[in-house]
């Protein structure tokens, strides 16, 4: 079968008078903001009817998701191929493909589909969109659609390594743990995929949840919430996290949309924000702007917002997850190589200044894999280390090729970015296909979620805390870097201030524990608050001497002036946000539940 599939402001048929009477389809129709698909029956289709049907479905389906097209025109036509079916055959096929599109989805999602009559002289008016995935084609071969099709068998799963030798994942699950396999994002990966290999989804546990909320970045309210409330702290942490991912991406070459995030999209939920979001016209349009300007790399930065249920949340407004995105338009294959393994550079450095350590997981379409193998092989060798492979059927939609990040937090695997491959129009497979030559075809569109939604991303990074020994963020998201704690707090008072104000010079975020506790107190809460750095401020510190500074990480004691303090946290920040303090200085200050 050929589908030939444009994305329409308008569209209209109309049929001659004294035509066959005996054909079925609408006489007449007119349908604006649609996909008109015109579609060639081949005569090989007969082989495996369902399946091409299943496949055509999905991939016309998956194109009105994207483009949210509401209405679908089916518009019968024997040219594009070299070998049409029988108008008998065709006729057919064409009934079921209609029949599969109205019973393909939930009724609230489903397109209206008009079917175009066969054997009738007919007339079509065409105002196509000017976007770049305005016009699509798709060519669903019998042995592509059964190769794909859904059936009994599992994902196929295995283990790539750079130096391209295999190993089975279920082999590699056999063959045992070790002591630290809890912290090993492999061995997590790979049990969690064996044990839950025929779950259709998979939520966190109970245990990640309760990890993320030890940190005290989520309010202990919480329990798996799609949009976790977050504490001040949280909020700080969450911000940083989203000004960091914008700045690695404007690194990359991504230049902003206006407006940066979308209306919330009410339509999808939060467990939508691991699927791919949907490509959306203005981001359509800034990439074929980007493309007309120069010949620098399309590449854009934008968010969706997505609303959630909340159900538990009487009274309360609806939380949002919000998921910064990186799009690319590559013009060729080697552009598409070149942009899939720079996002993915994108995505594990921020997972890197998370102190997430990450393992890639390639989903593929099984047929995308068996005619795209030697890029494959260059995959795992570009990210030099380890990858999972996992080959599934029955997922031939818009984005083929998805390539995640996964970590393990709190025993469990959790994806920390995400790039998706979608590749150009026409067919994957091209000449050489599966002997070593490239065979994906030009004009692919990627994009990538760099950290997914970023309150998901805040209680990992709090749940990744949690289990550091000891307990601790890095320093760069640490809403305190620097706690003062005067052994008087109304005489040494000015003197803090003096000494904060050195470090907040060089960019260092330093309250000071002036409350009426005991100095021991007030040291004990520092810890439990996990700052990287405390120092109490006495008698000594008063003269201008050094501070003797309490190191977390080590839990050593070193003595360091202001300026050295402020010049070793600079180092540790690096390139990552400078923010400022979100509370106020003084502990004093603060509401007693945000201190």
């Amino acid at each position: 079968m050929r589908l030939l599939v444009f994305h329409a402001d308008l569209f209209r048929f109309d049929t001659d008078d004294g035509t066959d009477a005996t054909a079925t389809g609408t006489d007449t129709a007119e349908r604006e903001d649609c996909l008109a698909a015109f579609v060639t029956v081949e005569t090989g289709d007969e082989t495996a009817p369902d399946a091409i049907v299943a496949d055509a479905r999905d991939a016309i389906l998956d194109l009105a998701t994207t483009l949210r097209a509401a209405d679908v025109v089916l518009y019968p036509t024997a040219t594009l191929g070299d070998d049409p079916a029988d108008a008998e055959t065709a006729g057919r096929v064409l009934a079921a493909l209609e029949d599969d599109l109205r019973d393909g989805r939930e009724s609230d999602d489903r397109p209206a589909v008009v079917r175009a009559p066969m054997g009738w002289n007919t007339s079509f008016v065409l105002a196509a969109k000017a976007h770049p995935l305005a016009e699509q084609s798709r060519q669903i071969t019998a042995a592509d659609a059964t190769r794909d099709s859904p059936g009994t068998d599992c994902a196929e799963q295995e283990i790539l390594f750079p130096d391209r030798s295999r190993q089975s994942l279920e082999a590699f699950h056999n063959a045992g743990t070790d002591a630290g396999a809890t912290a090993d994002p492999l061995r997590t990966l790979a049990d969690h995929l064996v044990r839950h290999q025929n779950d259709e989804q998979h939520g966190d546990s109970r245990e990640y949840w309760a990890t993320a909320r030890e940190s005290g970045l989520l309010t202990p309210a919480d329990g798996s919430a799609a949009t976790p409330r977050l504490t001040p702290q949280g909020t700080f942490v969450r911000d940083a996290i989203a000004e960091y991912v914008r700045a690695v991406a404007m690194d990359a070459g991504a230049v902003p949309i206006h407006p940066a995030t979308d209306p919330t999209d009410e339509s999808r939920t939060p467990v939508d924000a691991v699927s791919p979001p949907p490509i959306r016209p203005a981001v359509l349009s800034a990439l074929e702007r980007r493309e007309s300007t120069g010949p620098a790399r399309s590449v854009v930065c934008t968010a969706t917002r997505v609303a959630a249920a909340d159900a538990d949340r009487s009274g309360q407004p609806r939380g949002t997850a919000t998921t910064p995105e990186v799009w690319t338009r590559a013009a060729d294959r080697s552009a598409a190589r070149t942009a899939l393994a720079a996002q993915a550079d994108v995505v594990r450095r921020l997972a890197r200044a998370c102190a997430l350590d990450t393992v890639p997981l390639l989903r593929v379409r099984a047929s995308f894999a068996a005619e795209n193998r030697a890029w494959t092989d260059r995959l795992v060798e570009t990210l030099d280390g380890p990858m999972v492979v996992e080959r599934r059927r029955g997922t031939r939609g818009e984005w083929p090729v998805a390539l995640a990040f996964v970590a393990a937090v709190a025993g469990q695997p959790v994806e920390t970015g995400t790039v998706w491959l979608r590749p150009g129009d026409g067919r994957v497979a091209g000449e050489g296909a599966g002997s070593g030559d490239e065979a994906m075809a030009p004009g692919a569109l990627l994009c990538c979620t760099p950290v997914g939604a970023i309150e998901r991303a805040t209680a990992t990074v709090g749940a990744r805390a949690t289990t550091r020994d000891p307990p601790r963020l890095p320093t760069w998201l640490a809403p305190t870097q620097v706690r003062l704690v005067p052994t008087d707090p109304d005489e040494f008072r000015e003197r803090c201030r003096e000494i904060a104000a050195a470090l907040e010079a060089t960019a260092v975020r330093v309250d000071v524990d002036d409350r009426d506790l005991s100095v021991g107190e007030r040291l004990g809460r520092a810890d439990a608050d996990w700052l990287p750095y405390d120092a109490v401020v006495g008698s000594r510190e008063a003269d201008g001497k050094t501070l003797a500074v309490t190191v977390r990480e080590t839990g050593e004691q070193i003595d360091l002036t202001a300026p050295e303090l402020g010049d070793r946290i600079h180092e540790e920040v690096g390139d990552r946000p400078r923010k400022r303090l979100y509370l106020p200085k003084f502990l004093s200050e603060r509401p007693a539940s945000r201190q």
